[in-house]
């Protein structure tokens, strides 16, 4: 609808904006809670005439400055990075207080690595002009006790 399109391109998210640091820098509030997921890949091996998982995901939490840095190397070793996001769910957390939970599947591929998880993000709009991020997590798929992560975990 209007209001969360609207909503989406007042915070101008984050990581389509990815290469504007200063920009992220702004955006992050200073104890922001940044949770980061990769997926890891090991050499597939048999037992039993089966093969066993050969993938992992590693979640990482990071300070904001830690997080800054994670993402300015990043950038550096990628030529190029493809995002698709779609299932957007957008949550006012209280009536009458501009603080929105957003859940959003996201595919990411770069020129060195791509997976697709879920985000989601607390965003506080009480100045328009001015969006805080105080929380951004990423998980790899839903959790069949509670689904992708959200307000009711922070």
């Amino acid at each position: 609808n209007y209001r969360d399109y609207q909503l989406l391109k007042s915070i101008s998210y984050p990581e389509l904006r990815f290469k504007d640091i200063d920009f992220m820098e702004r955006v992050f509030d200073d104890n922001a809670v940044i949770i980061v997921g990769h997926k890891l890949k090991t050499v597939p091996h048999m037992t039993d005439g089966k093969y066993l998982q050969n993938e992992y995901v590693k979640l990482t939490k990071y300070s904001k400055n830690e997080y800054i840095k994670h993402l300015i190397t990043s950038f550096r070793n990628k030529s190029y990075i493809n995002l698709h996001f779609s299932n957007c769910e957008i949550i006012q957390l209280k009536k009458g207080v501009e603080r929105y939970g957003i859940k959003v599947k996201q595919d990411y591929y770069s020129s060195n690595y791509g997976d697709s998880g879920y985000l989601y993000l607390l965003v506080d709009l009480e100045d328009p002009n001015k969006p805080v991020i105080h929380v951004r997590t990423w998980q790899e798929k839903p959790d069949p006790k509670f689904g992708v992560i959200g307000p009711g975990h922070f």
